[in-house]
């Protein structure tokens, strides 16, 4: 029996890297100021970020077609979007430094980073998560 646990560990481990990847933190560090690129409204950060980066930008993961996670961010949805990004608890209104939107946004060069190529600028960032600071509203 010993023999089969072993084996069956030995191959669901059989993709798994030498190092283990780091998981996602709960919560991140954020500087106490920054400066956005635009004014930090859902409309804005929708329009300018969202929608091109993650919802039309080539292989964009949250496109109408793939909506991964459940998220779509298609610039003739913005009220299902906001409402999705809230119902699947990606938002912490007034937390932006525990909310899962600034948080995957605001680490570069992890696995769970978004987007995952070309990661926002720090104005962009900025922007997204003053909106969140200020309550997420639509």
């Amino acid at each position: 029996m010993s023999r089969v646990v072993t084996w069956l560990t030995l191959l669901a481990c059989a993709s798994c890297s030498a190092e283990a990847a780091e998981p996602m933190p709960d919560c991140v560090e954020l500087s106490p100021a920054c400066s956005p690129l635009y004014p930090p409204t859902f409309d804005e950060v929708f329009v300018r970020t969202l929608v091109p980066t993650c919802g039309q930008a080539e292989g964009a993961c949250h496109s109408a077609d793939k909506k991964r996670g459940g998220l779509a961010f298609s610039s003739d949805d913005p009220d299902g979007a906001h409402a999705a990004l809230l119902e699947k608890g990606r938002l912490r209104p007034g937390d932006p430094a525990c909310s899962e939107l600034v948080v995957r946004t605001h680490r570069a060069g992890h696995p769970w980073s978004m987007p995952p190529k070309t990661p926002l600028s720090a104005q962009e960032a900025c922007a997204l998560r003053l909106w969140v600071e200020a309550g997420a509203l639509r």
